[in-house]
């Protein structure tokens, strides 16, 4: 029964999630804001939103393993998973469009949360640093956005708008978020307990769901051709979640962690974004480096399940 329940808040989270940009993507054309704002916000906070909600949700519920490892998981993911994906797949005429796409920024939070961890928590003053952090890259992003050299300044389509419909449906958006994210939580840490797994384990599973929507959009943009945007939405949700998403759960409530008893983890989170930092700044064929990080996708999968 946990299973499917798991399953089905899954569902819900990212159901209302995707609902909830949808909408508010049809009030911000509404109001006539500026594509570049909306670009740089929807486009780089949409997919990450699972994560947001179910790592405040965890904190909320003082379980700090879960909110830390599903942030540190669907790190791993993204690169591991789904960068290579995209490498390997695309063709040799695409893939130079893939490159110079800000790769110093996919470093900077994963070193921010190295040294934010030296003293075993990150807490409300971290946070906001973590907050000014993402500020300095949303500016970075507009200002890319303006020269017409980021994979964020391509304009929504419009679509028909009501205020009568749109509203309950913004709203349907965070209810289904939030009763997906308190029951994915609850439903996952039953079915750990009933498996003696850690908690910590526990949200390295979770990883797996809420990184479904930048697979969808990864795969979506291999078909449309549309490889800068695939690639902003994975720079985009590793940034944001290790700024925002992190930042708003310590805010909740401060995080422990003792780097020593998740080295695996968090020594694999740094090497697939060192991997992917030095492949973004180096304009060569990388279909041998999309293949060492399904090695280490397959590295991390047997490290989780063996030790579950």
């Amino acid at each position: 029964m946990n299973f499917l329940l798991f399953v089905i808040a899954m569902g819900l989270l990212i159901g209302g999630a995707n609902l909830l940009i949808t909408q508010s993507e049809t009030i911000a054309l509404k109001l006539k804001l500026s594509e570049i704002i909306i670009g740089a916000t929807l486009l780089v906070l949409a997919t990450s939103l699972p994560e947001m909600m179910v790592t405040l949700v965890a904190s909320l519920n003082h379980k700090p393993d879960i909110a830390l490892s599903s942030l540190i998981g669907s790190n791993i993911l993204n690169i591991t998973l789904i960068f290579s994906t995209l490498l390997l797949l695309s063709s040799s005429a695409n893939r130079d469009k893939i490159y110079d796409k800000s790769p110093l920024w996919l470093f900077i939070p994963v070193l921010f949360f190295l040294l934010m961890s030296l003293d075993n928590v990150i807490f409300g003053f971290d946070s906001v640093i973590l907050f000014a952090l993402f500020g300095f890259y949303f500016i970075f992003l507009i200002d890319h956005i303006k020269q017409g050299t980021s994979p964020f300044s391509h304009p929504f389509e419009p679509n028909e708008f009501s205020w009568i419909s749109t509203i309950p449906l913004l709203l349907s958006g965070f209810v289904l978020m939030a009763i997906g994210a308190y029951f994915t939580i609850d439903s996952a840490l039953s079915i750990a307990e009933y498996f003696d797994i850690s908690p910590w384990r526990m949200g390295l599973i979770i990883a797996f769901g809420t990184s479904l929507p930048e697979l969808a959009i990864t795969l979506s943009a291999l078909n449309k051709g549309k490889m800068e945007i695939a690639l902003g939405n994975i720079i985009g949700s590793n940034i944001v979640n290790m700024t925002m998403a992190l930042g708003a759960s310590a805010w909740v409530n401060p995080l422990p962690i003792d780097i020593s008893l998740h080295l695996f983890d968090i020594g694999m989170m740094c090497v697939a974004t060192l991997i992917m930092f030095f492949i973004l700044g180096n304009q060569h064929d990388n279909k041998s480096a999309s293949l060492s990080l399904f090695l280490l996708l397959a590295l991390f999968v047997q490290h989780l399940f063996v030790h579950l």
